[in-house]
């Protein structure tokens, strides 16, 4: 995969490169995110609490990847834009982070419906969904500047 950097480097200088764009990343992770949310629209766990658990689980994920692939095409925009000074890299930042921003927060109201906040994890220690929306927010303004 490219980087951002490498990737903006490689639009100013009209170059090409073999390497996984971000933006195409982004477009991997749309589409696997879209495929797990189709596969379990159409199931129904009932009373299976398990299931249910499961399903949830496989939701947040899906919406996690959205934010991502939202976020990833964002920070691409705003590295262009802060190249190349054209304000349509800018207008699209501000859309995809916006967007990005949209799947957070169903992100975090899928996930909070069966995990506490802040949560612990063994990776990062304390989680705070509610404190990262506000970093999630706070993206669509540096975009702006």
């Amino acid at each position: 995969n490219q980087t951002i950097p490498d990737y903006v480097l490689m639009i100013v200088q009209n170059d090409t490169s073999t390497l996984r764009s971000p933006l195409q990343v982004s477009e991997k992770l749309h589409r696997h995110s879209s495929q797990a949310m189709d596969i379990i629209s159409n199931m129904d766990a009932g009373e299976n609490r398990e299931l249910t658990a499961t399903l949830n689980d496989i939701k947040s994920m899906a919406l996690m990847g959205k934010y991502y692939a939202h976020k990833i095409s964002g920070s691409t925009y705003v590295a262009l834009y802060r190249e190349t000074k054209d304000k349509t890299y800018q207008e699209k930042a501000v859309t995809e982070l916006s967007r990005a921003l949209e799947y957070w927060k169903d992100y975090t109201a899928t996930a909070l419906a069966q995990n506490i906040n802040p949560i612990w994890t063994n990776r990062v220690g304390h989680a705070d969904w509610s404190k990262t929306t506000e970093w999630v927010e706070r993206d669509i303004e540096l975009a702006k500047d």
